[in-house]
């Protein structure tokens, strides 16, 4: 990003965080209009959330799933043998097959010795893009 902002000036550039695209969308969103010259008193429908089905499915053989989604010796060999058609049908009606609604969202957790060594790494990146975008970026150092 550094180089962004040598590139152009401070007032042509906005960096805007996830977090707070999460937890007030609509302040963000007319943030993002005024900063566009347009209309910020329009307020979209944010009540439909899209590709929310795709959050909460998950393989049920994962084996299965890096087989039929990634590239692999046996899947080269059978081309040979299979129609393009008759191969997607057969690993739609698997894959299809395969997944199944998650119990709960997945959430990847980081044992502390390893978030610890991520936070050490990181740190000064963090600290760096911290002063460039004049944001507070402190939680991402808990």
């Amino acid at each position: 990003m550094k180089r962004y902002f040598e590139a152009f000036s401070s007032e042509q550039i906005r960096v805007y965080l996830y977090d707070d695209l999460r937890d007030k969308p609509i302040e963000l969103l007319q943030e993002i209009f005024d900063f566009l010259k347009v209309d910020n008193k329009f307020t979209p429908d944010l009540s439909t959330k899209y590709n929310i089905s795709q959050l909460k499915r998950v393989p049920r053989n994962t084996r299965l799933h890096n087989f039929l989604t990634k590239d692999n010796y046996i899947k080269s060999v059978l081309k040979i043998f299979f129609p393009i058609k008759l191969r997607q049908t057969i690993t739609g009606y698997l894959n299809k097959k395969n997944i199944t609604q998650a119990k709960e969202p997945f959430k990847p957790s980081f044992s502390a010795q390893l978030r610890t060594q991520l936070i050490e790494e990181y740190k000064e990146d963090i600290f760096n893009l911290q002063a460039l975008i004049n944001h507070d970026l402190s939680r991402w150092l808990e």
